[in-house]
Parts: C-alpha cells; structure tokens; sequence
C-alpha cells in the first residue's frame, strides 16, 4: 500500500481539479442536422484523449486512443422499420500495443441486422445479424466497454471482444432476451483455419421495487486465441479499442459458462460476471465486480476488481481500480483511475523469467468528448 501513496494522491488532486469545473454543460454537437439528402442516416463518434503514468512502463504520456465514427442507416420494407446497418470506423493509438498495431484505422463493429417475420404476434422478437459485432458471453454484449478505462474480463478469458459471422438477437414472449451467435473466433477482420467458435446468452430485465435487475447466462464453445500473461513483460493481455487480435500464443480449445448481472437502485449500480471453463485441459475462471455511486449531480464514484486464474502454474491475473467520473450532459465525460495490477507469468527459461508476481501501478485521466 506504501507504494501506492503517491499515486493515490495524485488521483485525489486530478479529481478535485475535475470537481472545480463540475458546474459546466456541454453544447450537443448534432451531425444529422448535415445535409446528407437522407435524413435517416445516424452519424456520430467520439474522441477518447488521456494521460497516463504506469510504473513500470511510460511515464507522463499524454495520447489519443481513440478516434470513432459511427453510420447507422435504418432498413425498412414497405414503410416499415425493420432492420439496421450499423459501421464503427476507430483510429487508435493503445499505448501498450507495439508495431504494426501500434497505431492504425481499423473497423470495429460494422453488421446488418435485420427482423425476422416469426412470433410477432407473441410479443416475440427475431433479428438476424451478419457481419463483426460482439461476442454474447458473460457483460460483453450488454456493457459496451471500448471507451472505458478499465475493461471486464473478455481480453483475458475469451481473448476477443469483436468477431465477425452470423447471430440471432431477439425477445422471447417480452420475457426473456437471447443472442446467438456462429463466429469465426479470430478477432475483428481477420480470419483463421484453426479458430471457430459458437456462443449464446439468455438474459431478463426486470424492474422490482429494489431496484431494477439485468441477469444473464451464457455459454461459448470453440477455438479462440490464447490467452496468458505476456512472458517477455509479465503484463496481462491487452486488447485495443477495435478489439483487434493478433494470436501471438496460437490458438487453443476454450469452454465458457458465464453468469452476468447489474443492479441499478436510485444513485447506485453493481454489475458483475463470474467465468469457469477449459482451455484445452487447463482448468480456468475468474470473475469482474464493479461498483458505482453517484455522490452528486454528473459526478460518479467508482470501484472495480478484476481476477482471472490461468490454470496454469499458478498463473493469474488481477486489478483493483478506483476512480472518479464527472458527466457533462451527453457529450462529455472526464474520468480518473487509479489501478494496481498484479500478474503472475508462468515460468518461462527461454526469458529467464521466474514464476514471481509482476506489480504495476497505474494512474490515468480520460477526456472522452463525444458527438
């Protein structure tokens, strides 16, 4: 705890700072007023600038991580809405990416949906999907985080966030949400004879006088890239904002089942995901708990945790963040987190690296402006 004194501390000052000009409001920035002849074309993005410390690792680095725009365009038959196209285009700059992905324009999400004319009359839904979009397991497909700071457990157990094929999205009865999906488990553009991969989630919202609940259960199966502590900098896998997947480790057979859940009750929400599987005959799991509060008006505290078991040597990863969050309106948000990150590579002799627990210290702020 010692030695994250100095850094918590320069949290606290990032955070009172951030609170000074709390009062401010955002002018929304509104690009379908563009003449683009078709009013029912959506566009609009974001702009994700930080300034981060690691130790170890680049200190006082100030970058753009993400530039994003987004074309959606709604499909109709006979007057009648029934499907989208939706196309994410992301310019990123992940610090800890090296080489060719160090800084590139990539696709991130880009699909055609589309209703399918089955059970209307049950108060039932069907959306067939095509194209790279999110994989359903576990809070992927219902907690968007590639504009967060810290993310939940797809880079580790799953390896992917985005992954192109077919799906099936919809409401059974107005009860119960699903979504299945066949994908190609290599990662967004890229393609794979050794990968392949099905998965499926079934969830229920509800509102109860406790507060409103969102459960989920989901279950993949499939080749995907594995996943492990990084032998030559004994860091835990990162994925940048596209999701884009590099395999460095080859591929191997993963099983998933994964419970996933937010409760949100007044100026509270918890959320969570606990994951058990297989990569090949490795036992693996982990689970990722979040919390937030918010203490004013625009202003969120936050707290999070982060633990994955490799299965491996007693490999593992973990990270316990906190943070502060302040919302201008909709269109911009400025976020500080404090994390330590502790992994546990596997032995590893052609790096001379022992099997001993690798601390990182990481301190960031977030300028996420969006229009």
């Amino acid at each position: 705890m010692a030695r994250l004194v100095p850094t918590l501390s320069r949290c606290l000052l990032g955070a009172a700072l951030v609170g000074a000009i709390a009062p401010a409001s955002a002018t929304p920035v509104n690009l379908r007023n563009a003449r683009l002849g078709d009013p029912n074309w959506l566009i609009d993005g974001a702009v994700d600038a930080r300034y981060r410390t690691a130790s170890p690792g680049t200190n006082g680095e100030i970058y753009t991580q993400t530039i994003e725009l987004d074309v959606q365009h709604p499909i109709s038959y006979h007057h009648q809405r029934k499907g989208n196209f939706f196309l994410q285009g992301i310019i990123e700059h992940p610090p800890d990416q090296t080489g060719k992905a160090k800084t590139s324009a990539r696709i991130g999400e880009a699909y055609l949906s589309y209703q399918l004319p089955i059970l209307t009359q049950t108060d039932s839904l069907a959306y067939v999907k095509a194209g790279q979009f999110a994989v359903p397991l576990g809070l992927t497909p219902v907690y968007d985080t590639h504009l967060q700071i810290m993310q939940t457990l797809y880079p580790e157990a799953i390896g992917e966030r985005l992954d192109w094929g077919v799906g099936v999205d919809g409401r059974f009865y107005g009860v119960l949400d699903y979504k299945a999906a066949v994908t190609a488990g290599a990662g967004p553009g890229r393609v794979d004879s050794n990968s392949g991969v099905v998965s499926f989630r079934l969830g229920r919202l509800f509102a109860t006088p406790a507060g409103a609940f969102n459960v989920g259960g989901s279950m993949l199966s499939g080749h995907l890239p594995k996943t492990m502590v990084d032998p030559a900098t004994g860091y835990s896998p990162t994925l940048p904002p596209s999701g884009y997947v590099t395999a460095p480790y080859g591929y191997v057979a993963k099983t998933r089942i994964a419970g996933d859940g937010q409760w949100t009750y007044r100026q509270a929400t918890v959320r969570g995901e606990a994951i058990v599987g297989a990569d090949g005959e490795d036992r693996v799991f982990g689970y990722f708990v979040q919390g937030e509060y918010r203490i004013a008006p625009g202003v969120t505290a936050i707290v999070a945790r982060k633990y994955w078991d490799y299965g491996v040597s007693g490999s593992k990863t973990e990270d316990n963040g906190a943070g502060i969050n302040v919302s201008y309106g909709n269109n911009l948000s400025i976020r500080t987190l404090i994390e330590e990150r502790h992994d546990v590579p596997v032995n590893s002799p052609s790096q001379s690296l022992t099997s001993v627990a690798h601390f990182r210290h990481l301190f960031t702020v977030q300028v996420l402006g969006r229009f």
